[in-house]
């Protein structure tokens, strides 16, 4: 950007540029087409909280132009944006509430994003108040929010973005919040609760006979102090320190979505496949199984049906690191897609509660106080991810491709945590090694010198 030109008019001239591109693209297709073609782009997590449309760091904005070269760029919202007056904050303890800046929304729309999932452990960041500020901003800002609603019936809709390419519709759960960040269903006579679509877990827990045996003699010696005449009935099998176990040959976690949670998404995508050429479904799950790369053994339960009940692509998002891809029945399954923007070091501020939990003065002016207390695992994994592009002619997925990027982890923090396109060396790493973590679902990806490939055949 040339100095003498101001922001505006340079979002003017490149908004102009871009709708100029657009309107030739759309000359190329008509309704009549069956093979009409469109263009997915997908990112990870989103934590945005500084301004990134002045930047002119090549390798950055070739980052940008993935996402606006695509029909449809889809990201996840992990934050909250809102100004001072349009929430309250939830106390967060330990868990650092993520409240940004309005202006947030326009980088989003000005990088490319046309809709994001806002269902996510930070939904609840700034209280029911920051749910609809959010909501209201992206919209202001063009983009379309999933996942989080003034009711259960809003939070869980198929929400849908008109694109060159076609329809597209996406619907956003969560399996990670806060206990009063699940929204409730309105009724005739009493209204419902704003919040986020949540997917509850059943878990339980297995264990070999000796052990099991052990675990019921504990529940049995101390079933005698607690308090009899409970108002509600325990659930059925052994109980123990507000955990189930069941017996089998090896200890083993057993993880199911709630049937009720898992059905309510199989609707919403049901009624998606009836109104838009391609359906979308997103996951925000902290949980994992043994390794950090691995996903809690409920994702591909859910992810399965989704797809079973007529989604398009399944995302998972939420766990910083990127883990492996499945395609299933022809549709691909994103187990993780790690960081798109890490700038939780620089969110202009925290509760009193966040610094007290970290033994901080909670008159400390610094926020990036309580940031340094937070244990990051995952080295350069947390700041590696890929950008996958996803082509289809008609209803045939025929390209999936994988864009390498980094985060700057050396980086200080007033730079770190914003995305450029890897170098070779580091694209081809992360591409290998996300090769691997594929192998377990049947996938292969090759690198071809500039990107991974996902093999469709």
């Amino acid at each position: 950007m040339s100095a003498p030109m101001k922001r505006r008019d340079f979002l003017v001239r490149s908004t102009s540029a871009l709708a100029a591109a657009a309107t030739t693209s759309r000359a190329r297709r008509s309704f009549g087409q069956t093979n009409m073609t469109l263009r997915l782009a997908l990112a990870g997590d989103v934590i945005l909280s500084r301004r990134v449309s002045m930047l002119t760091e090549p390798r950055f904005l070739e980052l940008a132009q993935l996402l606006r070269d695509a029909d449809c760029a889809v990201g996840n919202c992990e934050l909250v944006m809102a100004r001072r007056e349009e929430g309250h904050p939830s106390a967060a303890g330990r868990s650092l509430s993520v409240v940004v800046d309005p202006m947030v929304a326009d980088e989003m729309a000005w990088l490319g994003f046309d809709m994001m999932s806002t269902a996510n452990n930070h939904s609840l960041d700034y209280g029911r108040g920051g749910v609809a500020a959010t909501l209201a901003h992206l919209d202001r800002a063009g983009i379309v929010g999933a996942g989080t609603g003034s009711n259960l019936q809003q939070a869980a809709a198929m929400r849908y973005a008109d694109t060159p390419g076609g329809r597209v519709g996406l619907v956003g759960c969560s399996s990670t919040f806060a206990p009063h960040a699940p929204a409730v269903r309105a009724r005739g006579d009493f209204p419902g609760v704003a919040g986020l679509n949540a997917i509850r877990r059943n878990v339980r827990w297995q264990l070999p006979k000796a052990i099991y045996d052990g675990v019921r003699a504990a529940a049995d010696a101390l079933k005698p102090l607690q308090a009899s005449g409970a108002l509600f009935e325990p659930p059925p099998g052994l109980q123990f320190m507000g955990a189930s176990f069941v017996e089998g040959p090896e200890p083993e976690m057993l993880s199911e979505p709630h049937p009720v949670d898992l059905e309510r998404v199989t609707d919403a995508v049901q009624v998606g496949r009836r109104n838009a050429r391609l359906v979308l479904a997103s996951l925000q799950a902290h949980e994992i199984y043994r390794e950090l790369t691995t996903p809690d053994p409920f994702v591909p339960v859910l992810a399965r049906a989704a797809i079973d009940a007529g989604a398009d692509v399944f995302i998972t998002h939420g766990s910083h690191y990127l883990a492996g891809i499945e395609i299933y029945r022809g549709k691909p399954i994103f187990y993780g897609l790690g960081d798109f923007f890490f700038q939780y070091e620089t969110v202009p501020g925290f509760a009193a509660d966040t610094f007290e939990a970290y033994g901080l003065d909670a008159h400390a002016i610094d926020p990036s106080l309580a940031t340094e207390k937070i244990p990051l695992a995952g080295g350069r994994k947390l700041w590696e991810t890929v950008v996958p592009t996803l082509d289809y002619e008609g209803d045939r997925l025929v390209g999936v491709e994988l864009h390498p990027a980094t985060l700057g982890m050396s980086q200080p923090r007033h730079q770190r945590g914003t995305p450029v396109a890897a170098s070779r060396e580091d694209g081809e790493r992360i591409v290998v090694e996300l090769a691997e973590l594929s192998k377990v679902h049947g996938t292969t990806i090759q690198w071809d010198g500039a990107k991974g490939v996902v093999d469709l055949t």
